[in-house]
């Protein structure tokens, strides 16, 4: 056997070798690819519920929450209310003092 036909039957059996493992990896890496596709169109769905459910959400509390002005009304009523009663409860003490 010369060297040409020895270097054509080791090219001749590593190429194909060298070619069937670079397939089989490029299949590999297209399988990752694909998996990793479906992951991002899983997560983007994901997110996008996750962006409608907060919309609502907003919205509800939006809704149920009262408006700065609103409290501020009530608590005006209930310093009012409050100043009243401690105001009689004054009264009530200093009547029982001046009594005694």
């Amino acid at each position: 056997m010369d060297y040409h036909s020895l270097v054509e039957l080791v090219l001749g059996s590593v190429v194909p070798i060298a070619v069937w493992l670079l397939s089989s990896k490029d299949r590999q890496q297209e399988r990752q690819l694909d998996d990793m596709n479906a992951k991002v169109v899983d997560l983007y769905s994901k997110h996008e519920v996750d962006v409608a459910e907060l919309s609502s959400l907003k919205t509800k509390v939006a809704e149920k929450h009262p408006q700065r002005e609103e409290v501020r009304d009530m608590m005006a009523d209930m310093k009012l209310y409050l100043d009243s009663r401690f105001s009689s409860i004054e009264e009530g003490i200093r009547s029982l003092r001046q009594n005694k």
